[in-house]
């Protein structure tokens, strides 16, 4: 899986789309836990040494410790909502410190029932639009890369998300946890990604250009606004409903984006040489042995992934370089509407909005960033899960003068059926506390 698609699943699962309109968006507070405990304990069955007995899943039962809370459904379901156990994707038990509990994200009780995340995002639908659109992509003729018009292959194999809560002297902490496991096929489907994002964007590059023949004949440094960046956007994100690649520039009626389009093509092209380098390392057929040490190779070869000071002067380079895009191209789109503004109502108009957005996305920007504070080295270590991979990163998502501080620990393990990728965030401030909590639960020294 990419790291874009990765961090996507993570956000995704964090904002709580994955959950059903019914809690979407919705962190689960102190109070939301406390009706859980509540709710759970009053119809909490009794069983023999006061143990309650859940279920994860259909018809799979478990015994659970005193502290965990469960709940009967309709169906004779009862997953463990509520926990001092931590079951992994991958079904692994493990026992969280005292004081720490686990809130499963993915089935959650709300007013109007339980809520399966599988009902809204199951691994098996992910893995079929993946596989999908890695071929309906391949067979575009501007694309057409016959061997993967048959793809094939396990990319994502299930996902979990929690909410851990934990509380000691100083308060109570909050962090996230989201669970990915992959299929053996997931670097094939990398690959595959990066192939045909090179071919869509060589063939973009040649129609946008002039370089080939075009219905629309785009010359002299024009592009149109919408179709253009809509295009890129999508040439960027890849495999993701993406139509005929010759869609492209045929609005007369948009504005025309020149150098917003030359930064696409920089921005996407130092991308595309950083995910080479990252895929380099792997070999054809997975093995865990193999795959662990080809991601910490992988890791190594792309700078800005490991080295502080290289991401940030990466982010205000490429920041930079879009502002300065966009606003020279919103400055000589006002010119031409200041000529009709003096006998056009409506380019007036258009003229006096186009000078709004573009002081404030100067403003926004110039107030606006992402910086790394830290970024941890991986490091290969023991757990009570087996080896593992172990990174973290501290960084501050600033909007508008508004500082979010984000901190993030990761775990990679590579089992047999493939890799299992653990992703805890939390704010900054409780970092040093979830460090502490998830090296124990996983029992990393």
């Amino acid at each position: 899986m990419q790291r874009k698609q990765i961090y996507g699943l993570v956000m995704a699962a964090l904002l709580g789309s994955s959950l059903g309109s019914a809690v979407q968006g919705a962190e689960v507070n102190s109070a939301a836990l406390g009706m859980v405990y509540a709710v759970s304990e009053a119809s909490q069955p009794a069983t023999k040494d006061n143990k309650a007995v859940g279920v994860v899943g259909e018809g799979v039962k478990e015994e659970a410790a005193t502290s965990t809370v469960a709940m009967t459904t309709a169906k004779g379901i009862q997953p463990v909502l509520v926990s001092s156990v931590l079951t992994t994707v991958d079904n692994k038990k493990l026992n969280v410190p005292q004081g720490v509990t686990v809130f499963d994200l993915k089935r959650m009780i709300t007013p109007q029932g339980m809520i399966d995340g599988t009902a809204f995002l199951s691994a098996k639908q992910f893995n079929e639009e993946y596989v999908n659109n890695i071929r309906q992509l391949a067979k575009v003729k501007e694309v057409n890369v016959p061997e993967l018009q048959q793809f094939q292959g396990e990319i994502f194999r299930d996902w979990n998300a929690y909410q851990l809560r934990g509380e000691d002297a100083k308060g109570v902490h909050t962090a996230y946890v989201v669970d990915v496991a992959l299929g053996k096929d997931y670097i094939q489907g990398e690959r595959a990604e990066l192939k045909l994002t090179k071919a869509l964007w060589q063939a973009l590059a040649k129609e946008v250009d002039g370089t080939t023949a075009s219905s629309t004949n785009i010359r002299g440094g024009s592009l149109n606004l919408l179709d253009s960046l809509e295009t890129a956007q999508r040439a960027t994100g890849i495999v993701r409903n993406v139509p005929d690649a010759t869609a492209f520039a045929t609005s007369a009626d948009s504005e025309k984006m020149f150098h917003t389009w030359q930064f696409m093509k920089d921005f996407n092209t130092t991308v595309l040489a950083e995910n080479e380098a990252w895929l380099a390392s792997y070999p054809t057929s997975y093995s865990s042995e193999a795959f662990r040490q080809a991601t910490i190779d992988g890791y190594k070869a792309v700078k800005t992934s490991q080295d502080a000071t290289t991401f940030n002067t990466f982010v205000n380079l490429y920041k930079d370089k879009f502002v300065k895009a966009i606003v020279a191209d919103l400055v000589n789109h006002e010119k031409q509407l200041a000529k009709d503004a003096t006998t056009n109502e409506r380019a007036k108009e258009k003229l006096a909005m186009s000078v709004k957005v573009r002081e404030g996305l100067q403003k926004f920007f110039a107030t606006s960033n992402l910086e790394a504070d830290t970024l941890g080295q991986i490091k290969p270590v023991n757990s009570k899960l087996g080896p593992a991979l172990y990174m973290d990163s501290r960084m501050a998502l600033t909007f508008d003068s508004y500082e979010i501080p984000v901190g993030s620990i990761n775990v990679i393990r590579f089992e047999k059926e493939g890799p299992v990728f653990t992703f805890l965030a939390t704010n900054d401030g409780d970092f040093n506390y979830w460090e502490k909590q998830l090296k124990a639960t996983y029992g990393i020294q």
